[in-house]
């Protein structure tokens, strides 16, 4: 979905959840902790409405962001399908060293929060996800 969607397709959307007619993908610009008004944030709002999410993680504070937002799952109990992990750091601009980097990273990441890498940005901006593991929860790309 647009991240600035018009009242049409907002409207569209509501419809279809209440239908149960999609499970709907909503992209959003910022964190799932931001508040949407007092008291509630994009997580109370997944979980009111029984979306899943996946999330985005910077490479370069994932261990500690990903705790942050496990931590606001569980809380809000919220269905998280997993993370992906996007940018690079500055010193990496090979192919070669990033793929180094996420085979260190990915499985501290998943044994630290317990849930899984389901995807990582490549240096080209492509997205290369885990197809298998995303089959799994019944999602086909």
């Amino acid at each position: 979905m647009d991240p600035n969607p018009s009242e049409a397709q907002l409207k569209a959307l509501w419809q279809q959840i209440g239908e149960r007619a999609t499970n709907p993908l909503l992209v959003l610009p910022g964190s799932v902790a931001d508040p949407l008004e007092p008291g509630q944030t994009w997580a109370d709002l997944a979980h009111a409405w029984g979306f899943s999410l996946l999330l985005t993680l910077r490479r370069e504070a994932a261990l500690s962001q990903a705790t942050a937002f496990a931590a606001l799952m569980r809380q809000a109990k919220v269905r998280n399908l997993g993370w992906v992990l996007v940018g690079s750091l500055p010193e990496t601009e090979d192919p070669q060293a990033l793929e180094e980097l996420d085979a260190a990273l990915i499985p501290r990441l998943e044994a630290q929060v317990g849930m899984p890498v389901q995807g990582r940005m490549a240096l080209d901006g492509q997205i290369l996800w885990d197809t298998d593991s995303l089959e799994q929860l019944g999602y086909v790309l």
